[in-house]
């Protein structure tokens, strides 16, 4: 556990259940290149999310 980071996180919605939890945590160097966006990148809106979800059932 590492204080103020989240582990786990778990979502329910649009009855999907999704769980989310970190295996491991290693102490490592990682280039600021790895939190760019691709140039291919589409930002939808909320709205969207939920379309796409509700299109899942």
């Amino acid at each position: 556990m590492i204080d103020g980071v989240l582990m786990e996180y778990k979502i329910k919605k649009f009855g999907l259940e999704m769980k989310f939890t970190a295996k491991s945590v290693a102490k490592q160097e990682i280039e600021d290149s790895e939190f760019e966006l691709p140039k291919d990148y589409k930002k939808i809106t909320e709205a969207e999310m939920t379309d796409l979800f509700i299109d899942l059932q």
